[in-house]
């Protein structure tokens, strides 16, 4: 019977090495931790455009949402809507401000964070919709406000 010898490559040790490592980085990662001053999570549909940031210390969360929509009579808005909040591994509640305008006010998000992917529950009158957000900058948003207000300017042209 013949023994076949196995050689030990350096570079199969190495690349096990790093994957190791790349794993590892990947396990312990918080998603809740923004990488930048410039990212958050951006939901966009025809009339409407919104996006959150926060910052995440010990599992408590401060921010806001920013949004800019067209109402009906195509007119443009923007609001601020400030708010705390709380996580566990992949889900999270967040405290919308009593000072809201719009019907907001005092309201509770709850929802899950799952990669570039935050899904919100949102209640909208008297029922509840859950919204999708995506990985995004400050950037895209102003992009998207942007398209909003040509919205606004070519339906007051007409």
């Amino acid at each position: 019977m013949r023994r076949v010898k196995f050689k030990a490559y350096p570079s199969f040790f190495i690349l096990v090495a790093i994957f190791a490592v790349w794993g590892l980085y990947q396990w312990f990662e918080d998603p809740f931790q923004m990488n930048s001053s410039e990212e958050g999570y951006l939901y966009t549909q025809n009339n409407i455009v919104m996006f959150i940031q926060w910052a995440d210390t010990n599992n408590q969360l401060t921010g806001q949402v920013q949004e800019t929509y067209l109402d009906n009579t195509n007119t443009l808005h923007h609001d601020s809507h400030p708010f705390t909040g709380s996580h566990g591994k992949n889900n999270l509640s967040l405290m919308l401000s009593k000072n809201i305008s719009n019907g907001w006010s005092g309201e509770t998000w709850t929802g899950n964070l799952n990669g570039k992917e935050l899904e919100l529950v949102i209640p909208a009158n008297g029922q509840l919709s859950t919204v999708p957000f995506t990985l995004g900058t400050l950037s895209d948003y102003n992009q998207k406000v942007s398209e909003l207000q040509q919205q606004a300017q070519q339906a007051s042209t007409q």
